[in-house]
C-alpha cells in the first residue's frame, strides 16, 4: 500500500494538494492500492473529497479512523427531529438573513442552531443563564454528532469526538492557553489510550497502520507535519520517501551552505532513515547531489503533468490585453509585482485587464491580500486589476489569458506554469528556483525575467503580448510532460524502489 501523506484536501487546493491529485490520477489508472492520509479535522470533509473525485478506499484521516463518520449513510437530523426529543415549551425565531434558528424553552434562550442546505443541523450553539455560549455541537451534512466544544470564558476547555453510534472515541482537553494537555483515546477492540500530546497520538496511530499493512510505503509531501514521527519509528518494515514541493534552502542564493527550509530539516539531516527522495527539476537534484553527496537517492518527477491541447485549437486571444496570474495572495507570491508591471503597461495600453486567481493567507489575517487590494484602490487600478478568487476549472480562465506571470520568490516547480503552457498561454516569469527555466523555453513559450526587475517583467508581459507565434511554441514546450511520461516515470521510480 502507497501513502501520500497531507496535511488535509481542502475544496481549494494548495500546490501541494494539486501534486498529490496528479500523482493519484496515475496510480489509479494502474491499479496501484494507495491512500491519501490527513491529520486534520473536519466535520464535513466528504463535501472536499466530492469535489475532487476521492473515494473512502483511497482516503485515511486521522480523527476518522476512529469516528468512521466521512462515508456514512445520509439520515435525517433536521429542527424537527432535534426538537422532538425537547421537553418544555418551545419557541422559535427565525433569523431573516439565513435559516437560522433561535430557539428558547419555557422563556429561556438555550440554543441557536445553523442548517445544512439539505436542511439537517450543521451546528448548535449552547447558551447559559447569562447567554454565554458554554458548548457548540457540530454535525455531519450526512446528520451524524461529530464532536462538542465545551467552552469557559470563550476558550476551549475540553473537545468530545463522537462516532456513529453516538460513543466518546476521543476526547481532547485544553490549558488555559489553549495547548493541548490531556488526550484520551477509545479503540475499536474497547482499550483506552492516553497521551499527553497529539504527537504521541499520531506516533501510536502510525504504528497500527504499519502493523496493519505488508511493507507501506509512505510518501512525505508535509514534512513538517510527518518526519519527526516517522523517523523514530524508522524501520524494515516500510519505506519511507521524502517528496521535495519547494527549495531546500531558505535563501535560494546560497545552495552550498545556506540554511535548510525548516521544511527539510529532517529530511537532510537524517539521510540514513529516508530510502529516498523526490524531486521536480534536475537543478534541484543537482544542487542536493553537490552540498550532500552524489549517494543520496534522488528521483526527478514532476508534480504533474501536462493536459496538451492540440495545437489546432490555439487561437488568437480577443482583445482587450488579458493578463492572468494564477496562485494564492500570499506574500511570497509578489503579486504587487505584477500589479506594478500592469500599471507601467496602462499607460500604452489603458484597457489591460490582470485578473488574479486564488486566495488569501488566514495565517495573518490576510494582511498582504489587503495591502494588495488597498495599493490597487490608491492607484485608481480598480478596472484593470481584479482580484477573481478561487475556481475550479483554471484552464478555460488560463486559454483565455495573452500571458500568464508568476512573480513567486521560490518555487519547487510551479504548476501554473506547465497549466499555462499546456493552453497555448506564454508565460513570463521571474528566473527563480525552481521550475521556470526548466519549463519556459526562452523567447519561444514565454520569458525568464531577472529576479525583482520590474520594469523588465513590464516588458516581457509586453513582448508576449505582441506575438501571437509563442502560444503554438507554448503547447509545443509542454509535450514533455505528457501524461505518458509522467507515469513512466512513476513506474521506472517503483520498479527502482523495489530494489532499494
Amino acid at each position: 500500500m502507497f501513502f501520500f501523506l497531507s496535511a488535509g484536501i481542502g475544496e481549494k487546493l494548495t500546490g501541494i494538494e494539486h501534486a498529490i491529485l496528479k500523482r493519484k490520477h496515475v496510480f489509479d489508472s494502474c491499479g496501484l492500492a494507495h491512500k491519501i492520509v490527513t491529520l486534520n479535522y473536519n466535520a464535513n470533509y466528504l463535501k472536499s473529497l466530492n469535489i475532487h473525485h476521492i473515494r473512502a478506499d483511497s482516503f485515511l484521516n486521522l480523527y476518522d479512523d476512529y469516528q468512521y463518520l466521512i462515508f456514512a449513510a445520509l439520515r435525517s437530523n433536521t429542527l424537527e427531529d432535534y426538537l422532538s426529543h425537547i421537553v418544555g415549551e418551545v419557541t422559535l425565531e427565525k433569523n431573516n438573513a439565513n435559516t437560522d434558528v433561535k430557539v428558547y424553552i419555557n422563556g429561556n434562550y438555550l440554543f441557536y442552531i445553523h442548517f445544512f442546505s439539505n436542511g439537517n443541523i450543521s451546528y448548535i450553539n449552547y447558551f447559559d443563564k447569562a447567554r454565554t455560549k458554554f458548548k457548540r455541537a457540530l454535525y455531519t451534512e450526512s446528520g451524524y454528532l461529530s464532536k462538542e466544544i465545551y467552552l469557559e470564558k470563550n476558550q476551549v476547555k475540553s473537545c468530545l469526538y463522537y462516532n456513529q453510534q453516538g460513543i466518546v472515541v476521543l476526547e481532547e482537553h485544553y490549558t488555559q492557553d489553549n495547548q493541548l494537555s490531556y488526550l484520551s483515546l477509545k479503540e475499536s477492540n474497547g482499550s483506552s489510550c492516553f497521551f499527553q500530546d497529539r504527537d504521541q497520538w499520531i506516533k501510536h496511530w502510525f504504528q497500527k497502520i504499519i502493523t496493519f499493512y505488508k511493507q507501506p510505503v509512505f510518501y512525505v509531501d508535509k514534512n513538517r507535519l510527518y518526519n519527526h514521527i516517522l523517523v523514530e519509528l524508522k524501520s524494515p518494515a516500510f519505506k519511507l520517501i521524502s517528496i521535495f514541493h519547494s527549495v531546500h534552502v531558505s535563501n535560494p542564493q546560497k545552495m552550498g551552505d545556506g540554511r535548510i527550509n525548516s521544511n527539510y530539516k529532517i529530511s537532510l539531516a537524517e539521510t540514513n532513515k529516508f530510502d529516498g527522495y523526490i524531486v521536480s527539476t534536475e537543478q534541484q537534484r543537482q544542487d542536493l547531489w553537490a552540498r550532500f553527496g552524489s549517494e543520496l537517492k534522488i528521483w526527478v518527477i514532476p508534480p504533474t503533468f501536462a493536459h496538451i491541447e492540440s495545437e489546432l485549437t490555439v487561437n488568437a486571444v480577443a482583445s482587450p490585453f488579458n493578463v492572468i496570474s494564477v496562485g494564492r495572495y500570499y506574500v511570497e507570491k509578489r503579486l504587487h509585482h505584477i500589479i506594478q508591471a500592469v500599471e507601467i503597461l496602462k499607460e500604452k495600453y489603458p484597457e489591460i485587464q490582470l485578473d488574479l486567481y486564488g486566495f488569501g493567507d488566514s495565517r495573518d489575517n490576510f494582511i498582504y491580500e489587503k495591502e494588495i487590494r488597498k495599493y490597487v484602490d490608491d492607484h485608481d487600478l480598480e478596472t484593470n486589476v481584479h482580484f477573481k478568487g478561487y475556481v475550479h476549472n483554471i484552464s478555460d480562465k488560463i486559454r483565455n489569458a495573452h500571458v500568464s506571470v508568476v512573480t513567486s520568490t521560490i518555487e519547487g516547480f510551479c504548476i501554473g506554469i506547465l497549466d499555462s503552457l499546456s493552453v497555448g498561454t506564454p508565460v513570463v516569469a521571474y528566473d527563480i528556483k525552481y521550475g521556470p527555466n526548466a519549463l519556459i523555453e526562452q523567447n519561444l513559450s514565454g520569458v525568464l525575467v531577472e529576479n525583482e526587475n520590474i520594469q523588465a517583467l513590464a516588458i516581457a508581459i509586453e513582448q508576449c503580448y505582441l506575438n501571437p507565434h509563442m502560444r503554438t511554441h507554448a503547447i509545443k514546450s509542454a509535450k514533455k510532460y505528457d501524461l505518458n511520461d509522467y507515469k513512466k516515470k512513476w513506474l521506472d521510480h517503483l520498479l527502482e524502489l523495489s530494489y532499494v
